[in-house]
């Protein structure tokens, strides 16, 4: 069974403005819950704060009973958080396969794999089914011999899904995920995180485009200025057209 993943009070300033104001959010676990409001509402420095990527000047952070606030980004990850990235991470000089396999690999296999020891081989291999695995649930496994850099900018968003998926992280965390992509793509892309829950995974996501929130969330986050608007059942929250336009402008 899934914990819950929460933060309470963030607070972090940047050249002395607050962007996360005394912030408190409680995300569910086996839940899809989407984050949305306008730019500059905090949204991607709560989700940095959430997985090591950047230090909170108050507050702190929970895996379930387990504070992760001070972790470094690979611990919360070993701890069963992946994430994607707004602006799409690849190793662009590596192949497909080789960017998941990257995103798996261990301390103990790199180590095993410099040492020459005997097992270095059968993790490296375990490794690589794993990646396969999971190109094939973003529909990508034609291309594992492609370089990164070949790839459409919606392909690259499914290799960043595909990283991942291969951790096989209870939690998994997506940047606006649709943003920029085809519409027949982003179709692909919520059938695959649908997926992802009913696997009993939990997903959070930033995301912009409403339509795709609308199809995808089970539950709905505002924020604005830091802090939260409203929370609760996607319906509920989107039926707000007052509020709807007043944080995003539609």
């Amino acid at each position: 069974m899934q914990t819950e993943l929460r933060a309470t009070k963030l607070v972090k300033s940047f050249h002395g403005v607050r962007v996360l104001d005394e912030l408190s959010i409680a995300l569910s676990p086996s839940k899809i819950t989407a984050i949305i409001g306008p730019n500059g509402a905090g949204k991607t420095t709560f989700i940095d704060a959430l997985t090591g990527f950047l230090l909170v000047d108050e507050g702190k952070c929970f895996l379930g009973r387990t504070e992760i606030t001070e972790l470094r980004p690979e611990q919360i990850a070993k701890l069963g958080v992946a994430r994607t990235f707004q602006d799409v991470r690849l190793v662009w000089q590596e192949t497909v396969l080789e960017n998941v396999m990257v995103g798996v690999r261990s301390p103990m296999e790199q180590l095993s794999r410099a040492l020459g020891a005997i097992g270095a081989k059968e993790e490296h291999e375990r490794i690589r089914a794993r990646a396969i695995e999971a190109l094939n649930t973003v529909e990508l496994q034609s291309y594992e011999q492609v370089p990164a850099t070949s790839l459409s900018y919606g392909q690259q968003k499914l290799l960043a899904l595909a990283r991942c998926i291969a951790t096989n992280s209870g939690w998994i965390i997506l940047d606006e995920p649709v943003s920029g992509v085809a519409l027949p793509l982003v179709e692909s892309l919520i059938s695959m995180i649908r997926r992802l829950s009913t696997e009993g995974r939990s997903v959070v996501f930033i995301e912009h485009d409403i339509q795709a929130v609308r199809a995808l969330a089970d539950v709905v986050v505002v924020l604005d200025q830091g802090r939260v608007v409203i929370s609760g059942p996607t319906n509920d929250v989107l039926e707000r057209s007052d509020l709807l336009e007043a944080y995003l402008g539609r």
